[in-house]
């Protein structure tokens, strides 16, 4: 979990925070609750189908084994 909160940091810094830094804006118009909720969502939509994955391939280990 650690991994993943700072891979998703490093790239909310490069990708969105960075570009609009040279771009000009401010900081206030760049963490926005609008858009910081919906990359929210998406981040733990996403964490949760990688752990479903995982999940139903050691389910499946199981049963084979």
């Amino acid at each position: 979990m650690r991994r993943v909160a700072e891979t998703e940091s490093a790239i909310w810094e490069s990708d969105v925070i960075q570009p609009a830094l040279d771009a000009g804006k401010r900081p206030d118009e760049i963490l926005g609750a609008e858009f910081g909720d919906r990359f929210a969502e998406t981040s733990e939509r996403a964490l949760m189908g990688m752990y479903h994955l995982r999940q139903g391939q050691a389910w499946t280990v199981n049963l084979i084994d």
